[in-house]
């Protein structure tokens, strides 16, 4: 199992700089040991900018174990049904990110593809769909159930409206 951690936040050190909170009592020292062992159990850390990466590598995390994604958004959910697989939700975020790295995946090879070039790629139908949506960085929030028999798209709804392309 691989933990990679998110983090939006660095508590307790900014709930201290903003005066929310002293350096010495109780609740810095379970958010300090908290953290502590975040840092420690996860396999890379995602963190919102350089300056938090550099307080981060400050606290003895290997530079190596960081990375920095600008401007990440929650952009939609994908459930697909299927008469063959049980039932699944996929989240999507879109990011900008500063280096690039790939967790290991047992569902197949992850590579880096330039944006103008996924649609490009052999895809499923319905995975066209989304990724048409989030390629559009001027798209909404979206809900989008993509129904299967076997490998065949039967049925898209798009936010609960029929797909129409």
């Amino acid at each position: 199992l691989r933990v990679v951690s998110m983090l939006q936040d660095v508590w307790p050190d900014n709930a201290v700089a903003s005066g929310l909170i002293g350096q010495d009592g109780a609740i810095y020292n379970f958010f300090e040991g908290w953290q502590k062992k975040v840092y420690k159990k996860s396999d890379k850390i995602i963190c919102i900018s350089d300056d938090m990466k550099d307080f981060i590598e400050s606290k003895g995390v290997p530079a190596n174990k960081i990375s920095v994604i600008y401007n990440w958004g929650y952009r939609g959910i994908v459930t697909f049904q299927s008469d063959v697989y049980e039932t699944e939700d996929m989240h999507l975020f879109t990011a900008k990110a500063s280096s690039r790295f790939c967790a290991e995946c047992d569902e197949g090879e992850l590579a880096w593809i330039a944006k103008d070039d996924i649609l490009s790629l052999n895809l499923w139908e319905g995975d066209r769909i989304f990724l048409e949506l989030i390629t559009d960085e001027t798209a909404p929030f979206f809900t989008l159930r993509l129904v299967y028999e076997g490998d065949a798209l039967v049925s898209a709804c798009l936010n609960d409206k029929e797909y129409v392309k």
